[in-house]
């Protein structure tokens, strides 16, 4: 994650600045330079193979266990992963496709959480394409008597998140300090699983990334930077 943040993967047009490669055109595709925007997003091979998509997916998962963990028992949730979702058509019925929907009809609300992946200068303009979409439906909800609200929640391709996103989503959750402050126990277990010579001690520049996060932000950020180390490597083997 530390190479993609610095641009320093070994892609095809840094092999090729590096006078290591000849070409710095993609392997996939064929078509246009492997600069790091290219593979880590718009490779038209690998968007065909759905690789974008398991990524998408796989932090689409890490993100719905997080919400159900923390849901009232009132409250029900679906997500738009295969065979488990399930639009509250009691409430209205809509052709989109929400990635997350959690809904409590007993207080009468929904909330709809959009997922974006992109790259990292990209977030707010994700963002804001979400805001627009979703827009007549959250009208639609309102006027059959819900409150309705809209969480988009954006992770740069680098693996960095859009905190504004994921701090509206812990106010919609009605996180508590003490729960933000008890995870930094499980980001810590988390770690050291990943890597068992990891101590309590910060050694790595790595290391004081999850520290910050683990000390600033919800355990969510912290689990999804994890993953995300193993998506990238996943990612660029399979582009080998």
């Amino acid at each position: 994650m530390l190479n993609a943040a610095h641009d320093t993967l070994p892609h095809n047009a840094n092999l090729h600045l590096w006078r290591k490669k000849a070409s710095d055109t993609c392997p996939l595709c064929r078509e246009d330079s492997q600069n790091l925007i290219h593979f880590l997003n718009s490779c038209r091979v690998v968007l065909e193979l759905r690789r974008y998509n398991e990524r998408h997916d796989s932090v689409l998962t890490v993100l719905y266990d997080t919400i159900t963990q923390h849901l009232p028992t009132t409250s029900s949730c679906t997500v738009d992963l295969a065979n488990q979702y399930s639009f509250p058509s009691h409430i209205v019925t809509t052709e989109l496709r929400p990635d997350i929907v959690w809904w409590d009809d007993t207080n009468k609300s929904v909330c709809l959480v959009e997922l974006t992946v992109c790259f990292d200068t990209l977030l707010h303009e994700a963002a804001d394409r979400k805001e627009s979409k979703y827009l007549e439906l959250l009208s639609t909800i309102r006027e059959a008597g819900y409150r309705a609200t809209l969480v988009t929640v954006e992770v740069g391709s680098r693996g960095l998140p859009n905190i504004l996103g994921f701090e509206k989503l812990k106010h919609e959750l009605k996180l508590t300090s003490a729960q933000t402050s008890d995870f930094m126990v499980e980001a810590a277990k988390k770690r050291q699983s990943l890597d068992p010579s990891v101590s309590g001690v910060v050694e790595t520049e790595l290391d004081v990334i999850y520290l910050f996060f683990s000390l600033v932000y919800h355990n969510l950020l912290i689990t999804l930077f994890v993953a995300w180390n193993q998506v990238i490597v996943q990612c660029f083997c399979r582009a080998l």
